[in-house]
């Protein structure tokens, strides 16, 4: 639950290769750039060593920013059927760090993101990016897509919730 220092929402762009997490605050109409990292994977490895490294990055970041909820892409339609297998365990690993963390988890599909950030749910990395510098008042430069991605995820939940938040007002008022 938010308190006075803001509502802390930790957004996984889930992969078995490269990961992103990313912390944003969201103080009143604002959210503020906290954290961001992508969590890279040897594809020499086996895969349950990578999910493995993915679980603990997620854990380690769970346990450093207490995050109030966590927003994590959402199964899509993938045009290879073992590429969303492979995704498919990463992100229940995802699930699995939170669900043991004891936090709410909100799923979107990649066009909901791309749409409450860009206006567009066809837009590109490159404008989900360029967004997410303007929506946090920060240069992207070095943060790979899928840091990028995250940080978009979390945004994303953070426009939601303060919807929830402006109707929940808005119903008390009409009592």
């Amino acid at each position: 639950m938010a308190n006075a220092e803001g509502m802390i929402i930790l957004g996984i762009d889930p992969g078995t290769r490269a990961a992103g997490l990313g912390v944003v605050r969201r103080q009143g109409p604002n959210s503020e750039w906290v954290f961001s990292r992508t969590v890279r994977m040897s594809g020499k490895l086996e895969l349950a060593d990578r999910l493995r490294i993915f679980h603990e990055a997620i854990a380690e970041v769970l346990a450093q920013y207490q995050p109030d909820a966590v927003a994590v892409e959402a199964v899509f339609q993938h045009k290879f059927a073992r590429s969303a297998l492979i995704l498919g365990h990463a992100r229940g690993v995802a699930l699995l760090a939170c669900a043991q963390a004891g936090i709410e988890v909100a799923e979107y599909p990649p066009a909901r993101v791309k749409s409450a950030i860009t206006g567009k749910g066809n837009a590109s990395k490159a404008q989900v990016k360029r967004m997410v510098e303007l929506l946090l008042r920060r240069r992207m430069d070095g943060v790979s897509d899928d840091e990028s991605d995250a940080l978009a995820l979390a945004l994303c939940h953070a426009q939601g919730a303060k919807l929830m938040a402006l109707a929940a007002a808005a119903s008390r008022g009409r009592r």
